[in-house]
């Protein structure tokens, strides 16, 4: 969730229980089985954080990574960020609809996690780029947990979604750790009744259908969206179709 504009446009750092969230903040964490010392510990590092990526971005030095605060924070979250039982880790990108989607399918995705469900409903501060650094924090220590079969979900390719610069290369690093981690590529395509369908690689639409390799599943979805979909006006296929055509102008070296 991103925030409002009732959200606030101040720091609180140097005051953090002024803060207008910390009391919804105590109270989902409580909900989610922290204990006090380690929730106390949380928002110190939450509040820090937030100013850390301010002084990142006014001078120019943040870039989704270097937060000290953030990666602290994730790291404490440890339990917090587990998936649930008897189920396998999801990963996703194309609206948050994908999320409640690859829920419904009995997976947990990070939104779903203890920790995640509570931070995605509260506001910290009004602008997002202070707070989009701590859910590729997040992101990171999520992939970096044992599930024998991870479920990658996609609604539109889009190389530079946190998906794709965090999670799948984190995947890579516990592969090479566990060995035995199976990864399962869904192409979606959600119609005009909010009906969402699996692309299989012969352009059908199926209830369940996962590719083996992410580019077999990208080049379904590519395939769909830009010759087979009935539907041009949907937002699947006009940012897919806005991605092809800024791919061919930096093959080509085309400018505006």
């Amino acid at each position: 969730m991103k925030p409002t504009e009732n959200a606030t446009n101040q720091l609180f750092s140097q005051n953090m229980y002024a803060h207008p969230e910390w009391q919804k903040f105590w109270a989902l964490m409580t909900e989610a089985g922290m204990g006090a010392v380690k929730i106390t510990l949380a928002w110190q590092l939450l509040m820090k954080g937030l100013e850390t990526e301010e002084n990142l971005l006014r001078t120019g030095q943040a870039n989704n990574d270097n937060n000290p605060e953030y990666k602290a924070l994730a790291k404490l979250f440890g339990e917090e960020l587990k998936i649930d039982p008897g189920t396998s880790l999801a990963l996703w990108s194309g609206g948050f609809a994908v999320s409640q989607y690859a829920r419904k399918k009995g997976h947990t995705s990070l939104e779903f996690t203890k920790a995640g469900k509570a931070i995605d409903q509260l506001e910290f501060h009004r602008e997002w780029k202070l707070q989009a650094p701590l859910w590729n924090a997040l992101s990171r220590a999520f992939v970096h947990q044992p599930s024998p079969n991870v479920h990658i979900y996609i609604r539109a390719w889009q190389p530079e979604s946190v998906l794709i610069r965090q999670e799948v290369p984190g995947l890579r690093e516990v592969r090479a750790l566990l060995g035995a981690t199976r990864l399962h590529w869904h192409a979606l395509f959600t119609d005009g009744k909010d009906v969402t369908k699996e692309i299989t690689h012969d352009g059908r639409l199926v209830d369940e259908y996962s590719f083996p390799q992410r580019d077999l599943c990208v080049a379904a979805l590519c395939k769909y969206l830009t010759y087979i979909n009935e539907d041009p006006g949907s937002r699947a296929a006009k940012e897919m179709k806005a991605l092809l055509e800024d791919n061919y102008r930096k093959a080509n070296k085309v400018t505006r």
